[in-house]
């Protein structure tokens, strides 16, 4: 009976790895897929070709905002890569290690709480919910801050301090946010346990080398927007790109956010609240008796594990994390925008604190009353009833999309046209056609949908012109609004998207507000053959793919004009 455990948590553990395999597999498609990336590598990833090439982006705002924007270690760690690797193909490298490295830790943690059963019903979660394998997405910024948390939890369970600070100081230079949680846990962790030494003050001097940058910008990207200013603008209420405004509240947030992994978007309601009532009383449910379970007693003893950590460590390694995570989302809202959108304090962290405590809840509640049923097997029934759950409100789990929607492939011809065309050269058109090519071809853009990001008050007026200049030389029915738009600009080349012109003239949403309004006062009740760009000479085209793009040459277009 002594081998009982050992074989179910091997052979749980052997389940969940060809599981993995198979959702790896099945993914396959995406993760090889060059022109598959995360959405916001189209902001963060390609300003790292200019290590490769310095002629790249040369005097261009929309670089300088992004770097700006854009923690500087994350830089300084990837430049040299980025010489070796391929960037996009590097952020994809980054993604799955990240992953990796959660995964691994996710284990780790369940088996100090509960077991290997427990640490394998975590791999397994995190596999299977789309949100939270979606979370290292790209490789980004904001994909260092589960790997973080993860390791800050494991490490307080383990009592292992240099750890925790290590963990809280990587993943605080490579995604600031998650410091503002992991920073004061680590800090009242240690104020407790009285460890503190000077490897905190080397922690906290590295973090604040690497948030000076992000403090103080340029003149020309300005201040901060306040709330109150915000709640003027369209650009932050429903229909524009920052649909922020109003702020939701915490009450809102906090139990979509908890249950994710163990329940769907359609199931929220109440029972998103019930699930998380569970996991909270994970806190206070007592664990099982030492002697309460013989054979899982000496299978421990066998597999020599630490002892298992107490309940004041447990609440230290997940309650605390939890706490500021609520804490950070209220200040935040105080604050906003200068502490980052607030409900990014809990898009990172509630869910696997969530997954960890849901699962600790059902583990723990199982293994109190089971003992006394004396069915077979009742150490691993816990993570059956784990699993099953998933496969019954989730499905197979193999179609998350691990954040590699923006699927660019049907313009591969476009990219690799543009990024003939010379370093120095300026193209305009549709904002969100206008995300790829910088990342795909290399080549600058006057203002893109990425660009397109009201929080600053002197970048944002800057970008507002832009997007106004583009859409009325885009939409433009007399060829001199081109040419002055042009000559204005100092754009070269125009981009233009087929359907705009053809198929999809008549639709009622182009763009996001205020800008919908503006293009649809442009198009009037015009017929598309009217416009410029709807049957540009053929002279002036360099490229035509004969279904979704066109490259005007705008030289050649007001050649006569």
């Amino acid at each position: 009976m002594k081998a009982e455990p050992v074989l179910g948590a091997r052979l749980l553990g052997g389940f969940v790895l060809v599981y993995s395999l198979c959702f790896l597999i099945y993914q396959s498609p995406k993760i090889f897929d060059y022109y598959r990336v995360a959405d916001d590598a189209r902001q963060q990833i390609y300003p790292l070709y200019a290590a490769r090439d310095s002629q790249l982006f040369k005097d261009d705002l929309l670089t300088r905002y992004f770097r700006s924007h854009t923690p500087p270690f994350y830089y300084y760690a990837h430049y040299p890569l980025a010489w070796l690797i391929d960037p996009v193909i590097l952020s994809k490298i980054s993604q799955f290690a990240l992953l990796g490295l959660v995964l691994a830790f996710l284990y780790r943690i369940g088996q100090l709480l509960h077991g290997p059963f427990l640490g394998w019903a975590l791999v397994f979660l995190t596999v299977h919910s789309p949100t939270l394998v979606g979370l290292t997405d790209g490789g980004l910024p904001r994909g260092w801050a589960v790997p973080g948390l993860v390791v800050f939890v494991w490490a307080v369970l383990a009592g292992r301090p240099r750890v925790a600070l290590a963990a809280t100081v990587v993943s605080g230079v490579f995604y600031p946010p998650i410091f503002l949680v992991l920073g004061p846990s680590y800090g009242i962790w240690t104020l407790l346990k009285r460890s503190w030494s000077t490897w905190d003050l080397i922690g906290l001097a590295v973090l604040v080398i690497g948030f000076w940058p992000l403090v103080f910008r340029g003149d020309e990207i300005g201040r901060i927007i306040t709330v109150a200013e915000a709640a003027k603008m369209p650009e932050w209420q429903m229909g524009s790109r920052f649909p922020f405004l109003p702020l939701p509240s915490l009450l809102s947030l906090l139990p979509r956010n908890f249950v994710v992994s163990y329940l769907p978007p359609a199931l929220f309601g109440p029972w998103a609240w019930v699930l998380a009532a569970l996991g909270f009383a994970a806190l206070v449910i007592p664990a099982p008796e030492a002697g309460s379970a013989g054979e899982w007693r000496a299978y421990w003893e066998v597999r020599r594990a630490a002892s298992r950590p107490g309940a004041l460590t447990i609440a230290a390694a997940l309650g605390l994390p939890l706490v500021f995570s609520l804490v950070m989302f209220e200040v935040s809202s105080l604050l906003a925008f200068r502490l980052h959108i607030p409900d990014r304090n809990l898009k990172y962290t509630i869910p696997v604190l969530g997954a960890i405590l849901i699962s600790l809840a059902v583990f723990r509640l199982i293994h109190l009353l089971l003992p006394r049923a004396r069915l077979f097997g009742w150490q691993g029934w816990p993570a059956l009833v784990v699993i099953v759950w998933a496969f019954l409100i989730g499905g197979s789990g193999f179609t998350g999309n691990l954040n590699l929607w923006a699927d660019q492939r049907f313009a591969w011809k476009l990219y690799a046209l543009v990024e003939e065309l010379p370093k120095d050269v300026l193209l305009a058109g549709p904002p969100g056609e206008m995300d790829n090519i910088p990342l795909f071809s290399r080549r600058t853009v006057y203002v893109s949908d990425e660009a397109n990001q009201p929080l600053y008050d002197r970048y944002y007026r800057e970008v507002r012109r832009r997007l106004l200049q583009t859409f009325d030389a885009y939409y433009a029915r007399d060829l001199k609004v081109v040419q002055d738009f042009a000559r204005e600009t100092g754009v070269d080349y125009i981009i233009v998207r087929k359907e705009d012109f053809t198929y999809r003239f008549n639709r009622s949403r182009y763009y996001s507000e205020p800008y919908n309004t503006h293009i649809l006062e442009l198009k009037g009740g015009h017929p598309a053959g009217e416009f410029v760009f709807a049957n540009p000479p053929k002279q002036a085209v360099v490229f035509d793919d004969q279904k979704h793009f066109q490259v005007v040459d705008l030289e050649k277009l007001t050649a006569d004009n």
